[in-house]
């Protein structure tokens, strides 16, 4: 009987009648028993009513293990039910990875290397693109009750579907205790991507609806006080309980409700509590043979007993063949405790007898054999760990899981076996972002290293020394490091040069230059194998532009280059925390495009087949910013979204930042403003922001991309923040194009005095080993004689530098000297020429995908009286994408909570871009934006 929640029920209604392209997520929230559960299924109905696809999961008390339990109780029947073509369409990759989390995809995966935890942001798209494939026409509801019970791998997939959420209309119910909410997954819906959520509270049940659960009694009033008009609570005692106490509103479970549950138990037979037992082991989603397996009972007596279940109203069918589920989850709770513990460790036994007879995966048995195996079986201990590495690439805090208690089950935890599963512990919980136990275990790994094993100590350190850094205390893992090589024992030159060279990293990420060259110049005065040679030069490469010694960085950069690649794979497997520098190295700091992209592939593919999901997300990011100075922005675009997604999974802070100013880099290339703010915001809510130095210079992009835009930007103050014109600590490579930047928006505000002295700062940076320096500083000088009497000169300067910027691979740059060009010859009173000119930085910038400068072309050629049509997001009145975006809706009469939908933002975010709007225009009213927008859209 559905009562009480018609208000609740209607306003779902008209979000399924209202729901735009795109996630709308709604959080139904309450106590236990206040009617969650009926809520989502009622609104189901009425969705399939209206043609939507309805998809729904439960998330299991007793199966928190379980990767991603909730979304394999919704999805995977029907993924299984998926026609050929359909399932097709999805394609190898992402059919691929969605059977390592639905077994009912399993037989559908073609042939191909099994998906590395380095990828597992790939599952999260592969679970959109399924959506899109379930949707019918009309959109899709997804129902996710009980999401206080979802283990953390649900957590990220609901994050990233949040943040890059499938196609199809989409209304998102996730039900849940709020004050039995995960961390996780509490900061998920805390988010700036779940910004948009709509939030549905159950309070208690009127009386007059309440009246309705409750027999004809003449103290209904007296049990409604006391159930607290719960109405779970209230059916209970409709059943004949008695609570001893009024339930306290907000309470998870009143004093009494558990007793007159087991009550309701206590009055079956034997054989029929044996098999709730059992049902309650195996989950709420029972399949019969395994609740018989579980009992000990052959099948035909558990279908007798589980009659007398459906009978009693303990289990209800769910109408997905055999399968049946509890009434409740505090039944199966109260069900479940009922048994001792000794029992149900034995059943979770017979369970894993059965799965594992029936060949099913690893991952589903492991669940049963955690809670059943003894210490010292050493075959439960194998299961376990080889589940953990299955379950690694998806759900790390699972892996997690399965190897605590397979090294509890170790009764040697210091001999080999235990400490390989100490340090595969350590790996899964740096994928799973716990850093500090992490830590613990290799400290203590350390501490214990055998007095005559000194290899195990070595180990021991470089791992303290990496995670020290994740821990954001980079110093201490530096005075480790200081202090092994200060240890007076026999060490091989390649253990030393190691430690040197983990020492050089962690100096140069923190801008220690002079600490680094130093720390590889120690590394390289050892007799060094040519994969530790090849990373030694790197890091030379590295610091030596930023000490004034380019020549000798660019000689130790070709030495480096020319041994990578000598070297086979399996070399640079086993250095692989090393050896991905020099193509990271080559293309950061010296700006070599030719073979750089094939290197950074290479090093992308070995990192995925060895799970280093770090150096993924570095490498991701550095092939965005690659690709946007090789002209190919709308591939760098997507490519540093992957990098993001890649990143965030680590919760490696440090690495996020990195990522995040690679993004805006290519954001920068693009124009985009709304990205680069982005970018700044969630870098400013990371606790390193405050020593990271990377942090602070995207203050300096920002300011970049406003005053490019023609908006007012603070770039004197930025500057003098970041330590005066010389940028102390900016990577030589950022200086000299941060130089040229400058120059041109110096020389655009017509301040030819201050270009000038911008474009002397490039010139004094340039080298002839790096012919991109030379160009970028040749356009600087144009820029800055732009401005001057000189406009001739000029032109022979940006014409040179066009072609440097093409010759290096730069078509980007290139245009830009070319449309600088076609300026000047306007300048020089030739138009025609002047517009030929700029055609051919048009379509240049055409071909690059590079929007922004296209429509900065187009409004120099009206200029020039040209009559070009305008594009839809090119504003005359120097707007951004995103506030003409949002102009345009308001404009067409949108409120502002109704343009928040259509794109997908906060009310906030729509409000602070509105603003930004009428402060440019001078308006104060929607009306007036309206008019104008009106009279702009009848221009020529």
């Amino acid at each position: 009987m559905f009562v009480g929640r018609q208000r609740e029920l209607a306003q779902l209604d008209q979000l399924l009648d209202a729901l735009p392209a795109g996630p709308t997520p709604v959080e139904i929230v309450g106590e236990p028993g206040i009617g969650k559960s009926r809520l989502l299924h009622e609104i189901g109905v009425h969705a399939a009513g209206r043609g939507l696809t309805v998809l729904t999961g439960r998330a299991g008390e007793f199966e928190r293990d379980l990767p991603f339990g909730v979304f394999l109780d919704a999805l995977d029947h029907h993924l299984a039910a998926l026609s050929g073509q359909r399932a097709e369409a999805l394609g190898p990759g992402h059919l691929r990875w969605l059977a390592t989390a639905f077994p009912g995809l399993a037989d559908r995966v073609p042939p191909g290397p099994p998906p590395q935890a380095a990828e597992r942001y790939l599952l999260h798209r592969a679970v959109a693109a399924a959506l899109d494939a379930l949707a019918g026409p009309a959109g899709l509801v997804l129902a996710l009750d009980d999401l206080h019970w979802a283990d953390e791998s649900t957590a990220e997939l609901l994050a990233h579907l949040l943040r890059r959420p499938p196609a199809t209309r989409l209304l998102l119910l996730l039900a849940h205790r709020p004050r039995q909410l995960p961390d996780k997954l509490a900061a998920v819906l805390a988010g700036p991507a779940y910004a948009t959520r709509h939030r549905i509270e159950l309070p208690p049940l009127e009386f007059a609806a309440a009246q309705q659960l409750l027999p004809a009694h003449p103290e209904r009033r007296r049990l409604y006080d006391i159930a607290g008009g719960n109405p779970l609570y209230l059916q209970v005692l409709a059943h004949g309980g008695e609570l001893a106490a009024p339930a306290e509103q907000g309470a998870e479970v009143p004093p009494g409700v558990a007793a007159l549950l087991r009550g309701e138990f206590a009055r079956l037979s034997p054989a029929a509590r044996l098999v709730a037992q059992a049902a309650a082991v195996i989950g709420d989603q029972v399949d019969p043979e395994l609740v018989a397996a579980a009992a000990g009972l052959g099948l035909p007596e558990t279908h007798a007993a589980a009659e007398e279940l459906f009978e009693a109203d303990l289990l209800r069918g769910t109408g997905a063949g055999q399968r049946v589920t509890f009434r409740h989850p505090l039944l199966r709770n109260a069900v479940y405790h009922s048994a001792t513990p000794l029992w149900r460790a034995a059943a979770h036994g017979r369970a894993a007898g059965l799965l594992t007879g029936r060949g099913a995966a690893l991952t589903t048995i492991a669940p049963h054999i955690a809670r059943s195996a003894a210490v010292g079986d050493p075959a439960a201990v194998d299961l376990l760990r080889q589940a953990a590495r299955l379950a690694l690439a998806q759900a790390p805090a699972t892996a997690v899981s399965w190897l605590r208690v397979a090294l509890h089950g170790h009764p040697t935890p210091a001999d080999e076996l235990g400490r390989d599963l100490s340090l595969e512990l350590a790996h899964a919980l740096m994928l799973r972002g716990d850093y500090p136990a992490c830590w613990d275990i290799l400290r203590g790994q350390l501490d214990t290293a055998p007095a005559g094993r000194p290899h195990l100590r070595h180990q021991a350190v470089v791992l303290c020394a990496t995670t020290s850094r994740l821990l954001c205390r980079p110093e201490e893992g530096r005075r480790l490091l200081r202090e092994e090589l200060a240890r007076d024992y026999p060490r091989a030159d390649a253990d030393t040069a190691t430690l040197w060279l983990h020492l050089a990293l962690s100096h140069v990420l923190d801008a220690r230059f002079t600490e680094a060259a130093e720390a590889a110049t120690a590394a390289l005065a050892l007799t060094l194998p040519e994969p530790l040679r090849c990373i030694a030069l790197a890091m030379i490469a590295w610091s030596y532009p930023e000490l004034g010694r380019v020549p000798e960085a660019v000689a130790a950069m070709d030495e480096a280059v020319a041994l990578y690649d000598r070297l086979a794979e399996p070399e640079h497997l086993a250095h692989l925390g090393f050896t991905h520098i020099t193509p990271l190295v080559e293309a950061i700091c010296h700006l070599r495009l030719g073979d750089t992209l094939r290197r950074l592939g290479q090093v992308r593919r070995m990192s995925e087949r060895l799970g280093h999901l770090t150096f993924g997300g570095e490498v991701l990011g550095t092939t965005a910013t690659v690709l946007a100075h090789a002209g190919r922005m709308s591939e760098a675009t997507a490519q540093a979204e992957e990098a993001l997604d890649a990143a965030r999974l680590t919760g490696i802070e440090p690495l996020l930042v990195n990522v995040l100013c690679a993004s805006a880099s290519v954001a920068l290339y693009c124009l985009d403003l709304d990205a680069v703010e982005q970018a700044g915001r969630e870098v400013a809510a990371l606790s390193c922001a405050s020593w990271h130095p990377l942090a602070p210079h995207l203050s300096l992009i920002r300011d970049l991309v406003r005053a490019r835009l023609g908006l007012d930007a603070p770039l004197a103050e930025t500057i003098a923040r970041l330590g005066g014109p010389d940028l102390p600590g900016t990577l030589h490579r950022a200086r000299v194009l941060t130089y040229l930047e400058l120059a041109h928006i110096a020389a655009e505000a017509d301040r030819p005095a201050e270009a000038a002295d911008w474009a002397s700062r490039a010139e004094s940076l340039t080298q002839p080993q790096l012919p991109w320096s030379t160009a970028a500083a040749t356009l600087a000088r144009a820029y800055a004689d732009s401005r001057t009497p000189k406009p001739a000169h000029a032109l022979r300067l940006a014409e040179q530098a066009a072609t440097a910027f093409a010759t290096a691979g730069f078509p980007v740059q290139s245009a830009r000297a070319t449309l600088l060009c076609g300026q000047l010859h306007a300048t020089l009173g030739d138009r025609d020429q002047a517009l030929s000119t700029m055609d051919k930085a048009a379509a240049v910038f055409a071909d690059c995908g590079a929007t922004r400068h296209t429509e900065i072309t187009l409004r120099h050629q009206r200029r020039l009286g040209r009559r070009v049509p305008r594009t839809t997001s090119d504003s005359p009145h120097g707007l951004t994408p995103r506030e003409s975006e949002i102009a345009a809706l308001v404009a067409q009469g949108h409120s502002n909570r109704a343009v928040a939908t259509l794109l997908v933002v906060s009310e906030r975010t729509v409000e602070t871009h509105l603003s930004r709007v009428f402060q440019k225009l001078g308006l104060s009213s929607r009306t007036a934006l309206a008019a104008l927008l009106a009279r702009d859209n009848n221009r020529p």
